[in-house]
C-alpha cells in the first residue's frame, strides 16, 4: 500500500531528527517554512508534526514553537530512589511546586486497597509537581502517616526536598518498597497539570514504603513519557556457601 503524504512527511521528518539534522533541543521550521520546502500544503504538514507529537518525538511550548525533545532520562524502577534527588545528580534545573498539602480524614478507595492502616486513620495528604525546560514532567500524590515522626512544612517540599530523606532524617529509614509500573492515560486534573489533551499516555509508578514501624506511604507518581526511561535492576547472591 502506498504511503499518504502525512506518512511520507512524518518518516522524513523523523529521519532528519534521528539522523542529528535536527538536534535535541533545537527549533523546528514553522509549518509554513516546512511545507514551502517540502513542496506541500499545510495540512498535511501539521496532521504529520501532531503524530511526532503523540510519538513524544517533538513537543510544542506555546507562543515559541516546535522543538525537538530531548534525550530520555533515565531513572531507577526503585519506590526508594528520590527523582528530585537523581535531576540533581544529572544536573537538571527544576523547580517544585506544591499543590496540596493537608491532613484529610478519608483516603480514595484505591489508596485503602494498598494502604490498609488508613482506613480508619488520618493521612498527610502532598501534591507536587516537577517543572524543568518550561514544562511539568512528573506530578505525584502521596498519601503517608501523620503519627511517626514530626511532620515537614510545605517549603521542606517546594525546595525540592525528597520525601525519603525527611524519613531518614527523622530516624525513620525505609527498609522495603514495592512499586508497580503501568501506562495510563490523563484524567482532566492530570491533563490540566501537564498541559496536555484528555487521554495523553502517562506513565504511572504506584508504590508503598515501609520502614521497621511498618508501612509509611503510598504513592502515585505521573512521568511524562516523552522525557523519561526506566531501568530496574535484580540482584542475587552467588557462590558457594
Amino acid at each position: 500500500m502506498k504511503a499518504t503524504l502525512t506518512e511520507e512527511i512524518r518518516k522524513t521528518l523523523v529521519a532528519r531528527i534521528q539522523g542529528g539534522h535536527y538536534q535535541p533541543g533545537e527549533r523546528l521550521p514553522g509549518e509554513v517554512d516546512l511545507a514551502r520546502e517540502l513542496d506541500v500544503s499545510i495540512a498535511p504538514i501539521r496532521a504529520a508534526l501532531g503524530q511526532l507529537v503523540t510519538a513524544g518525538l517533538i513537543h510544542r511550548r506555546a507562543g515559541s514553537g516546535t522543538y525537538v525533545s530531548p534525550e530520555p532520562i533515565q531513572h531507577e524502577l526503585a519506590t526508594w530512589t528520590s527523582f528530585t534527588q537523581e535531576l540533581r545528580r544529572l544536573g537538571v534545573l527544576f523547580e517544585t511546586k506544591v499543590w496540596c498539602f493537608e491532613v484529610v480524614e478519608s483516603v480514595p478507595d484505591r489508596v485503602q486497597g494498598r494502604f490498609t492502616r488508613l482506613q480508619s486513620s488520618s493521612a498527610l495528604h502532598l501534591e507536587r509537581s516537577v517543572e524543568f525546560d518550561g514544562r511539568t514532567r512528573i506530578f505525584t500524590r502521596s498519601w503517608f502517616r501523620d503519627d511517626v515522626t514530626d511532620l515537614p512544612s510545605r517549603e521542606y517540599f517546594t525546595a525540592g526536598n525528597s520525601l525519603y530523606g525527611w524519613f531518614s532524617q527523622q530516624g525513620e529509614e525505609v527498609v522495603f518498597a514495592e512499586t508497580k509500573l503501568q501506562v495510563t492515560s490523563m484524567d482532566d486534573e492530570l491533563a490540566a497539570h501537564f498541559d496536555a489533551d484528555w487521554g495523553t499516555p502517562v506513565v504511572l509508578l504506584a508504590g508503598t514504603a515501609y520502614t521497621r514501624s511498618g508501612q509509611i506511604e503510598y504513592s502515585e507518581t505521573f512521568y511524562d513519557h516523552t522525557s523519561f526511561s526506566f531501568t530496574a535492576t535484580y540482584a542475587t547472591k552467588t557462590g558457594s556457601n
